[in-house]
């Protein structure tokens, strides 16, 4: 894990590399939508509390795409049935 770290040191400052953010996977139990990234460029923003908050943010947002997709899929279904006939 160092050599992450050094990498990271030389790209960004370690008075940046402190403050870059946290990162929150969405997913559900049958896909991944990707990540809910936050930054600031204060250091110590992210506390405890924040990551809790971050993480109930995060799952409410990948359920709310997973109903999306869902919504588009039958949608789209629907459209295919009328054009078969």
């Amino acid at each position: 894990m160092s050599g992450f770290f050094d990498q990271l040191n030389r790209w960004f400052p370690p008075s940046r590399a402190d403050s870059l953010g946290v990162s929150f996977l969405l997913y559900t139990d049958e896909k991944e939508f990707g990540t809910l990234n936050f930054y600031s460029h204060r250091p110590g923003a992210f506390t405890e509390e924040s990551e809790r908050a971050g993480v109930i943010l995060a799952s409410h947002a990948a359920v709310a795409l997973s109903a999306a997709r869902t919504h588009a899929q039958m949608e789209q279904a629907v459209a295919t049935r009328h054009q078969i006939g």
